[in-house]
């Protein structure tokens, strides 16, 4: 009877730490997920806190991650808000803050500290975003727009609609499509060279349609691919707990399914029923907490 009790009270234990991980849990599996990694060749690095891994396809992406491509790598980046980016080779971009109201970006920052990149516009307010460089800030105005930044010196191009380019010291200019691309240092504004121009925009054009061959795309439709709807909540629900946190599936990750609770110690003396017939504890367990069932406050004859 006494070791009984005692295993009961470790389960009720367990279960009360394991209902508070369940109740501080995201409600949505994307719920810290900005984007996710649409296509990637041959290699790109992803920093988040202290570790580093290897970007893959389908990969969720959050705040604060650090892009890092290597001397032959490129990355397509699909934002939850269908804004789009294509990292270039040897090229190091933050993340850095992004905060979405739904699949919305209220404020969102890309700090690019070397390399190339070619950033469109999404459903959110076009002023939500900002580029920023150790040079200029770019406010986007527009659809399209490519930057490249190296030895404290930014080129910038407009691709389609229109660029707000700040300076420190230099104050800010609008860049429309058609415009001069522009080269940006620490002194303020000038013009780009051609070979400058060039340069960056080969780049990040070359990029894209290797990524578009990698995962079988045509190049001119990587945009509407990467735009499918609900292709980044399906990512997002197998990476997850469900669509609203508590699927099996979830929870087996979690380890509150029967494996989980077989690897605690809580085998099947709180998997079947017990010999009154009364319902086992993951049977109650179950009843209250799985989807579709509804809580219900526990009875006394449930303690017995």
């Amino acid at each position: 009877m006494i070791a009984r009790f005692s295993i009961f009270t470790v389960a009720i234990l367990w279960l009360a730490s394991a209902s508070a991980v369940l109740l501080l849990a995201p409600t949505g599996a994307h719920a810290d997920s900005i984007g996710d990694v649409v296509s990637v060749v041959p290699q790109a690095n992803d920093q988040r806190g202290g570790a580093t891994q290897e970007l893959s396809v389908n990969d969720l992406l959050e705040q604060n991650d650090r892009i890092v491509t290597t001397g032959d790598g490129s990355v397509y980046i699909h934002f939850i808000d269908d804004t789009v980016l294509t990292i270039g080779a040897n090229s190091e971009v933050i993340l850095d803050k992004f905060v979405f109201d739904g699949d919305k970006a209220k404020t969102a920052v890309i700090q690019i500290t070397r390399g190339t990149l070619r950033f469109v516009t999404g459903t959110s307010d076009h002023g939500a975003y900002q580029l920023k460089t150790p040079v200029a800030t770019i406010g986007v105005r527009g659809t399209t727009i490519d930057v490249g930044y190296e030895n404290d010196r930014m080129i910038y191009n407009t691709v389609e609609g229109v660029g707000v380019l700040c300076h420190a010291s230099a104050g800010c200019r609008d860049v429309r499509a058609g415009d001069q691309p522009l080269a940006i240092n620490r002194g303020g504004f000038a013009r780009a060279t051609a070979a400058e121009a060039s340069r960056m925009f080969n780049t990040i054009t070359r990029s894209h349609n290797i990524l578009a061959q990698r995962i079988g795309r045509n190049p001119g439709n990587m945009l509407a691919f990467a735009r499918t709807p609900g292709r980044f909540q399906g990512l997002a629900a197998q990476r997850g707990l469900g669509s609203k946190g508590f699927g099996q599936k979830g929870l087996e990750q979690k380890g509150f399914g029967q494996k989980g609770f077989e690897q605690k110690g809580f085998g099947k003396n709180f998997q079947q029923p017990n010999p009154g017939q009364k319902p086992g504890f993951l049977q109650r367990f179950n009843q209250r907490f799985a989807p579709g069932g509804k809580w219900r406050p526990q009875k006394k004859q449930d303690l017995r």
